[in-house]
């Protein structure tokens, strides 16, 4: 049997400017508990072996593998597995723009498909703007087309939709055991949590919450703690687990605070991982400005 093996190179610096012809990766071995057939588009052979080109990002400290090209029989979550392979919280599938504006697929760690990503769509945007490629036309996700508005150093600012109320909860805080949520659909589902305590345990919560009937697919879970004007908040990802930054739980929790008359545009958030920025245009679409780095990139290979 093939045995799966990586090549890594890290980037330092936050603001250094990404060349993938750059990258001179010096081989390593991974743990593996099983091997992967890579076949398709994105491999290459090599001195007898199959190679496979990845880059690993980062937004706010949510770790992504990206890819231009997944081959057939290969389990997105068996990639993000740090006993299987490279450890991340999701991956990334992007197609770059060509005759039609830039494509996003989303994969969480345990191989489901979540809506929408903000930090990785951060990700995303940079890598295909130092690429050299077109945004002009923005980035399509499974729930819409997300302007680019701006690309300065590690700071990129998008478009992540037009947050609404969730359909069964409404605008109301809802009950859940003895705690109130507001329910927030921004193309996926968060449930939103201000509380004066943030020491709650919000891994039961979390875990708790996915059985919750309203949310039949599960829900992204948020607890918010508002400290000098600044929502503090940690996150609960469905599929995933607690994480350092979730950009659409972000998005969402500034859009109940501010409709719940807890804040204003624009709204400053403080995250486990960093700082996001949110503003409204006044066609109601959310605007969300946050950091996005290249931590490494190389090859997976298998010979």
């Amino acid at each position: 049997m093939a045995t799966l093996c990586a090549s890594w190179r890290g980037v330092s610096g936050a603001h250094a400017t990404v060349s993938r012809s750059a990258i001179h990766p010096i081989r390593m071995f991974l743990p593996s508990e099983r091997c992967y057939p890579w076949v398709g588009e994105g491999a290459a052979h090599l001195e007898g072996f199959l190679e496979f080109t990845y880059e690993k990002w980062s937004g706010l400290g949510n770790d992504f593998i990206l890819v231009e090209s997944l081959p057939p029989g290969v389990a997105p979550e068996s990639l993000c597995d740090s006993s299987r392979g490279l450890s991340a919280d999701g991956l990334l599938l992007v197609t770059p723009p060509s005759d039609q504006p830039a494509r996003l697929i989303i994969y969480n760690r345990d191989g489901s498909r979540p809506e929408m990503c903000g930090n990785g769509l951060r990700c995303v945007v940079r890598y295909l703007f130092e690429a050299g490629y077109d945004l002009r036309e923005g980035v399509v996700t499974d729930i819409a087309r997300h302007e680019v508005k701006s690309v300065q150093k590690d700071q990129v600012c998008v478009t992540v939709g037009t947050p609404r109320w969730w359909s069964a909860t409404g605008s109301q805080a809802a009950a859940f055991e003895e705690s109130f949520f507001y329910g927030v659909d921004v193309g996926n589902p968060h449930a939103i949590f201000f509380s004066p305590n943030p020491q709650i345990d919000l891994i039961s919560l979390g875990e708790r919450m996915q059985q919750d009937h309203r949310f039949p697919e599960g829900t992204n879970v948020h607890v918010v703690h508002e400290v000098g004007g600044i929502l503090q908040i940690r996150h609960f990802e469905r599929g995933v687990g607690v994480t350092q930054a979730c950009g659409t739980g972000a998005a969402a929790a500034a859009w109940a605070a501010v409709q719940a008359n807890r804040s204003q545009w624009p709204v400053r958030t403080h995250l486990p991982g960093g700082e996001l920025i949110f503003d409204q245009t006044n066609e109601g679409f959310l605007l969300m400005t946050g950091s996005a780095e290249r931590i490494g990139g190389g090859t997976l290979s298998l010979g």
